[in-house]
């Protein structure tokens, strides 16, 4: 281990008296979190970041889902007035790495950029509109926001129109699969736009999308005149599943026309023949989200075919990596799945134990197996009131924060994990553990305030050597008898060692426990596949 002296992070400014964090450092500056205690207001971008990543969905324990929102689109304009193209650039990037947790906030900041922007912003994020609103609810639900952000420019109206022109393959599949979001339809859409079809075969997409075609004896006619037109053989297979009379009959249309669930009228989706039929071909994201209502008609059952193909493709790192499925989304994915009922309505199943056991190692594949960095690391999690807070759904912070310290477990030599609020007690986590039995040791350990400052106490006073802490938390400190930053330069200086500092943050707040003049501390954002290799690049820097 290197010393401290000479080290370009001894330069960090440290107090002589210690300061709680109730208070602010003098020299400093620092702004208040809700919970009383003073921490670094984190810049516009760095919280542009956190937006795009994490949302605002279901808020947090401190503030409601409107105020975040309210504050983060506000900052969203004002990092638009300041550089229009790096909001862009920086939206594409997110999108491109499938860090976000959901695509709304993506498409929000898009729609703000096209009609708040400068000139130059509303051209490139009209470029864009296309290649970021990947599939048929993107497009809608961006429309959504733009019609909500003051109307229909000709640069919107061709921006969206693009969309419309995608290989007419793809096209009809998304018209057919996604009909409709928050009201907005595709015939909405393609009304608001004018979209000009380029051939013969668009024409006939866009008349079957707002309602202009009679479909009968397997023949379509314009609603008008009754004039025959030449269709596609995939909206034809949608209209003919529609007066389908049995399950043999769906089954084999959907074999035929190769149709998604979306297609598949009401009365049949409650057919084990039919869901086991719709399995053969169900991408990736598809499969982990209808685990629920395929266990629920029997086909996922023990040694059931469907059990077979669901673990094969699930475990499939290709698979996971191809389909750029979010960790957060397979974590949620598993949680829901082995509660044996669905957030919202009367549907409950039985959990198969091994689809469970395979989600568990799909979500440590979707790390992308990440090299370990070998140096000693600390991790406190932070347990604290604050973290418990669900966001509206059954994943919080702290199941997030547990779940990136079984990554360390499962890829680490050296390392010490934590739970931490107003004292610091040992996460008996191992690598042979499954995710629900870590999510079990790490639950009702709240005890007290939060001191986000405790691991590094802790290493300090039993003298243990680390080349860096890692911090999970959502920046709610507040109970210390000293700030962070000033624990971290005191531990430095005691243990003659160029420790490090990582706080990774699950809140799209404004707020971090980093000192932003400290060139070894760092400040990170969300749950995704790229987190472990910056934090080991960091370490080993």
């Amino acid at each position: 281990m290197k010393a401290y002296k000479n080290s370009q992070i001894a330069q960090v400014k440290s107090q002589k008296v210690k300061v709680a964090q109730s208070l602010p450092i003098p020299g400093k500056t620092m702004v208040k979190n809700e919970a009383g205690g003073y921490v670094f207001p984190v810049d516009k971008w760095t919280l542009l970041d956190r937006f795009l990543i994490l949302g605002t969905e279901g808020g947090s324990y401190y503030s409601s889902e409107k105020e975040l929102t309210n504050f983060n689109a506000n900052n969203v304009l004002d990092c638009i007035a300041e550089d229009g193209k790096r909001v862009v650039d920086k939206i594409i990037e997110i999108d491109k790495a499938g860090k976000a947790i959901k695509k709304n906030q993506l498409l929000f900041a898009l729609a703000l950029c096209a009609k708040n922007g400068s000139l130059e912003t509303r051209r490139y994020a009209n470029s864009v509109v296309d290649s970021v609103c990947n599939i048929g609810t993107d497009i809608l639900n961006y429309a959504n926001f733009v019609n909500s952000l003051g109307g229909w420019g000709s640069g919107t109206k061709r921006s969206i129109a693009r969309w419309y022109n995608k290989p007419i393959d793809q096209l009809v599949y998304h018209l057919a699969k996604y009909q409709s979001r928050n009201g907005f339809s595709h015939r909405d859409v393609l009304r608001l736009t004018h979209t000009t079809p380029k051939n013969e075969q668009y024409d006939f997409a866009y008349a079957w999308a707002t309602n202009k075609l009679t479909y009968e004896n397997g023949k379509f006619y314009r609603t008008k005149d009754l004039t025959e037109v030449p269709h596609h053989k995939f909206i034809e297979g949608f209209e003919r599943i529609k007066t389908a009379l049995s399950d043999d009959e769906v089954c084999k249309l959907i074999t035929e026309y190769n149709l998604p669930r979306e297609c598949i009228p009401t009365e049949f989706l409650n057919s084990p023949k039919v869901w086991d039929m719709l399995l053969q071909k169900m991408p990736m994201t598809a499969t982990i989200r209808n685990l629920g209502k395929m266990s629920s008609v029997g086909i996922l059952d023990q040694r059931s075919e469907g059990e077979k193909i669901v673990i094969e493709r699930i475990t499939n790192r290709d698979y996971i990596k191809s389909a750029k499925i979010h960790p957060m989304t397979i974590l949620l994915a598993l949680k829901v799945y082995e509660q044996g009922h669905g957030e919202k309505g009367s549907l409950s199943w039985n959990a198969n134990r091994k689809i469970l056991d395979a989600l568990n190692k799909a979500f440590y594949n979707s790390f992308e197996f990440v090299e370990p960095s070998g140096k000693s690391l600390c991790l406190g999690v932070d347990v604290s009131g604050s973290m418990g807070w669900d966001h509206g759904t059954i994943i919080s912070p702290a199941m997030a924060a547990a779940a990136m310290a079984m990554v360390v477990a499962r890829t680490e030599k050296d390392y010490f994990i934590g739970a931490f609020s107003n004292k610091f007690v040992e996460l008996p986590i191992s690598p042979e553990m499954s995710l629900p039995e870590v999510l079990k040791i790490t639950s009702n350990k709240t005890f007290g305030g939060t001191d986000a400052s405790i691991p590094i106490e802790h290493a300090m006073k039993k003298k243990h050597q680390f080349d860096a802490f890692v911090i999970y938390s959502d920046g709610a400190t507040w109970a210390g008898q000293q700030h962070v930053c000033q624990s971290l330069v005191q531990y430095r200086k005691n243990m003659q060692i160029n420790s490090k500092l990582i706080c990774c943050n699950f809140v799209a707040n404004g707020i971090s426990i980093v000192d932003p003049d400290d060139i070894g501390s760092l400040n990170l954002i969300g749950l995704d596949p790229s987190i472990p290799t910056t934090i080991n690049s960091f370490i080993s820097e």
